[in-house]
């Protein structure tokens, strides 16, 4: 399987789900109109998340290869998408036939995200995320957040994300909640490429020298000791998709696939 980290800018549609993340008793939040319900509504807490159990169980924590007939395995328990979006298996590009999952927003107008998240509540030292990606297609301006991973250390949200022009790329940390929010571009380089195949690994760890990275066909990519941190995480909130398109003019569309997260305790 492949591992992977996404997405950008300092405007992600995520940030409702930390509001949603700081207790059981969180009510829906209202986003663009529309009520959305907690990622973490009935999902249950488990150790290893397996959308496609079988000869190759996942030994990580949440495994998904997008191989069932709709988006919305048992590895996810909510899905966000609006009027317009695509958000579908597909059997036309994939790493591991049969399917991948392809994620595509636009014209202008229509809803700015399209994805899948969940919630495993318990602490985290480090963590590590794989995934295939192939970009088709980059906004004519504007940005999109791909797969931001969230850590909630109750008061404040951490996320990590890749944030994808049709000209360059860039990795960012985001701080939402006390002491301020903040966010930080970390170098990236090169850019990831468009119309092939690509193994994006992002690695955080929260002891020691809490250094981060992010290699791109095993090659290093990004590399630094983070801004930020959590003292303590209380819950991870994984997503894929596009969780936001920022000033979007034209369209964005990507395909994912093999999708590993492993949070170690």
């Amino acid at each position: 399987m492949l591992v992977v980290f996404g997405a950008v800018g300092g405007c992600s549609l995520l940030t409702p789900l930390g509001e949603l993340s700081s207790g059981d008793d969180a009510t829906p939040i209202v986003e663009g109109g529309v009520e959305a319900a907690s990622p973490d509504a009935g999902a249950p807490d488990v150790a290893t998340i397996d959308a496609e159990a079988g000869a190759d169980a996942c030994t990580q924590t949440l495994c998904e290869s997008f191989d069932r007939d709709e988006p919305l395995t048992p590895a996810w328990t909510f899905e966000q998408k609006g009027v317009g979006p695509v958000l579908e298996v597909t059997p036309q590009a994939s790493v591991s036939p049969p399917n991948g999952l392809r994620v595509a927003v636009g014209p202008p107008g229509s809803e700015r995200w399209s994805f899948l998240a969940r919630s495993i509540a318990g602490p985290v030292k480090s963590a590590r995320l794989d995934y295939a990606l192939r970009v088709d297609r980059a906004p004519a301006v504007g940005e999109v957040e791909i797969n931001i991973v969230r850590f909630n250390s109750g008061a404040t949200n951490h996320d990590y994300y890749l944030a994808i022009t049709k000209d360059s790329t860039r990795f960012v940390e985001q701080r939402r909640g006390p002491p301020g929010d903040a966010n930080i571009d970390v170098p990236f380089s090169p850019p990831i490429p468009f119309d092939k195949w690509t193994r994006v690994t992002f690695e955080i760890d929260f002891t020691g020298d809490k250094m981060l990275s992010v290699r791109v066909d095993g090659v290093e990519a990004a590399r630094r000791a983070a801004s930020f941190t959590p003292t303590s995480v209380v819950s991870t909130y994984p997503t894929v998709g596009m969780n936001y398109v920022y000033e979007l003019a034209g369209e964005a569309s990507v395909v994912i696939d093999d999708y590993v997260l492993d949070l170690r305790r």
